[in-house]
């Protein structure tokens, strides 16, 4: 783990720390490296790797976005640049088809254009997208992309006293997130959200902000940071009695902090729920593709083709 944490600190990411598998998902998840002719660490990645039924099925983290994929390239030309990212995805597939798993649907990191390996191994390579803002532009520039709903709920949001705090109390992050969760009856792990609030959020890696309406927290935007992305990862609000306004001033309040914390980046981690992706796009962020990876065996990927047939 040294020679890990080392590569981590010097070329990784957020989604590439050791603590995700120290206190979230234990011993799911797996940690990889490639190595060059010389012994050299040159590529980390992660998968959540699940036994269920005698099953193995390799997938994604839960609340992490992709395989943290990091390639250190040290090529001094483009086709030998090109070729050694190549060499590192086809190691990646070598390692995959190894594992010989049930069913794998993993997603890459944007940065990771170059998918012909998988291609080649009769891994089926499905565009997704996520959105994200460049936040080397002025305040003034990122509010004259929002739609004109956002700017008017932020105005209108301030006009009604709506407050806005920048919280460090994590549990009520969690108490909404759960709420929302609830009411939209989906599937919320609720002690992987508390586990990333209580052991991998700090205040030098993430931050949150509270929007308060007739004395109580109604709404919530949880984000967490390395040196240079901001991500979005969870909010919550409670519908019973929030403020229209009160979740996009939150999410709005995110971004020109990530902006003062000198960050490059921000990330609104997917968007592929068409209702997710209209309230995203609301906010006018770029359109960025990252890639997934999916491959079953058979009868598993018969199956899988009529229950999830924009994957396989």
């Amino acid at each position: 783990m040294p020679l890990y944490e080392e590569f981590v600190a010097e070329h990784g990411g957020i989604f590439n720390t050791a603590s995700w598998k120290e206190h979230v998902h234990g011993d799911r998840l797996h940690y990889f490296g490639i190595f060059t002719d010389r012994g050299d660490l040159c590529a980390i990645f992660h998968l959540y790797i699940q036994n269920r039924y005698g099953f193995t099925f390799v997938r994604n983290p839960p609340f992490m976005p992709h395989t943290g994929l990091v390639i250190n390239n040290r090529a001094q030309n483009e086709a030998n640049y090109l070729s050694f990212n190549k060499e590192v995805l086809t190691a990646v597939v070598s390692l995959l088809n190894e594992l010989s798993s049930s069913v794998v649907s993993v997603s890459l990191p944007p940065s990771v254009i170059d998918t012909q390996p998988f291609y080649w191994d009769k891994y089926k390579v499905i565009p997704n997208y996520t959105y994200q803002h460049d936040l080397s532009e002025t305040e003034a520039d990122l509010e004259r992309q929002f739609a004109s709903n956002v700017r008017n709920s932020i105005k209108k949001a301030t006009k009604d006293g709506v407050g806005i705090e920048l919280c460090r109390d994590y549990t009520v992050v969690h108490q909404l997130v759960k709420i929302t969760f609830s009411r939209r009856e989906k599937d919320l792990n609720s002690g992987t959200v508390e586990e990333i609030l209580q052991k991998v959020a700090d205040s030098e890696n993430s931050f949150a902000f509270a929007a308060y309406w007739e004395g109580k927290p109604v709404a919530v935007a949880f984000c967490i940071h390395d040196k240079t992305a901001c991500y979005y990862l969870f909010g919550g609000y409670d519908h019973t009695s929030t403020h229209r306004g009160a979740g996009v001033l939150c999410l709005y309040n995110c971004l020109l902090h990530a902006k003062s914390l000198g960050l490059q980046v921000f990330d609104f981690e997917g968007s592929m729920m068409p209702e997710v992706e209209s309230y995203f796009r609301s906010f006018g962020p770029q359109m960025v593709p990252y890639y997934t990876i999916n491959k079953g065996r058979l009868p598993f990927e018969l199956v899988l083709k009529f229950v999830k047939r924009e994957r396989f």
